[in-house]
């Protein structure tokens, strides 16, 4: 339900700088970047069901493997540290950082990474 309201809330917005950057003598700064409608890293074979929809804040632990939704990619935790996650492909990733996937303008960028065992992350494609 979150998502779904961002997504509104991002187009609604979109709409509105449209409208505005119709009228004459008003400036309206440049959308940020968002991830692309169609990436070219969506595939017609890859998963739709019990997946992570791209752009998806998600949570995962050592172990675990994590397919992403219409994609060939798959996100295998191999350890989750203090500030550090460990990820097939790209390896060691720092909290905050991003790291480039296989497919190229696909990255992940971990949020948060803790003893607990537990990181939080985000796949995105542009």
């Amino acid at each position: 339900t979150l998502e779904e309201l961002t997504r509104a809330q991002a187009g609604a917005l979109e709409a509105a700088r449209l409208a505005l950057a119709d009228q004459p003598g008003i400036g309206v700064a440049p959308a940020r970047p968002v991830q692309g409608a169609t990436p070219a890293a969506l595939t017609a074979e890859g998963p739709t069901t019990d997946c992570i929809p791209l752009g998806t804040r998600f949570m995962a632990t050592t172990g675990d493997s994590l397919p992403i939704c219409k994609t060939r990619l798959v996100i295998d935790v191999t350890a989750v540290g203090e500030g550090t996650t460990i990820i097939r492909g790209p390896g060691s990733v720092a909290v905050g950082s991003i790291a480039q996937l296989d497919i190229e303008g696909c990255s992940v960028s971990v949020l948060s990474a803790d003893l607990s065992g537990y990181a939080e992350m985000r796949v995105t494609c542009l």
